[in-house]
């Protein structure tokens, strides 16, 4: 059974008895709703929960939940999502630059962050036909207000992860590895 975004929920009310068994699969429950007819959880059933860390408000996890299940980070730039966009880039024959631009900006987010909780998930870039143009839609439409959600109040660092910024860096650090288009407007000698 997966629950998406477990943390979300009031836990105890919404799986009751559950969390109880999820411990104690062994020992059977008289539930509220069923007093006279004991349930037991079996062993073949596995509970696999979601959660959103980069919702603060939601963050924290009720010390309960946590003894009762194994928690796997998953974070763009770690683990088993480490190059998950620049393999999917490459094996679709897109852009490999994409994925190099994706990389610093969450190398950016974790130090300015304190964290890899915020960082961009490869998702937003696995598209096809994605070229600078579409990026910067991506980036416009996606990804700025998730910047200023985060960010919310501190102009200098909203104004930092814009997209002709994130791209004006990219270009310092990539050099010949992306073309600037502005550059085929500029007078031929």
């Amino acid at each position: 059974m997966i629950i998406d975004e477990i943390n979300r929920a009031n836990l105890p009310k919404v799986l009751g008895e559950l969390l109880f068994l999820f411990e104690y699969r062994d020992t059977p429950v008289r539930t509220l709703y069923r007093p006279d007819d004991p349930f037991e959880l079996s062993k073949d059933i596995w509970f696999i929960g979601t959660m959103n860390t980069a919702d603060p408000s939601i963050a924290l996890v009720d010390a309960a939940l946590r003894r009762r299940f194994h928690f796997i980070p998953f974070f763009p730039n770690h683990g088993p999502m480490k190059g998950l966009l620049d393999r999917w880039l490459k094996r679709e024959g897109e852009e490999e630059w994409v994925g190099e631009l994706v990389a610093q900006v969450n190398a950016e987010l974790e130090t300015v962050l304190g964290g890899p909780h915020l960082q961009l998930g490869p998702s937003h870039f696995m598209k096809r036909g994605l070229d600078e143009a579409a990026l910067c839609r991506i980036w416009e439409y996606d990804i700025e207000p998730f910047i200023e959600d985060q960010f919310f109040g501190d102009q200098a660092r909203i104004e930092h992860f814009r997209f002709p910024q994130v791209m004006a860096r990219f270009r310092e650090v990539a050099g010949e590895a992306i073309a600037d288009p502005s550059a085929d407007d500029a007078p031929q000698a």
